[in-house]
């Protein structure tokens, strides 16, 4: 679930915790109610298992992950 999170988000740093919303047609967006399907059901999956948090901030949500074993390659 966590790739799936990383290929339906938008990176938002350089150490791969924090992502992004988008829609299904890769549009960002404010909140995980208007994320792609395949979104919330990664960040779902990924909340019950303590791995990500979505935390709110003037812009909107994104999610935070809270343990990632391998580093992002850019």
């Amino acid at each position: 679930m966590m790739e799936l999170l990383q290929s339906h988000a938008v990176r938002c740093d350089e150490f791969g915790r924090l992502w992004g919303l988008v829609d299904a047609n890769g549009v960002e967006v404010a909140t995980l109610a208007e994320a792609d399907p395949a979104v919330i059901e990664a960040v779902g999956w990924l909340q019950e298992r303590e791995l990500c948090e979505v935390i709110k901030d003037p812009h909107g949500e994104a999610v935070v992950l809270l343990e990632v074993d391998e580093p992002m390659v850019s």
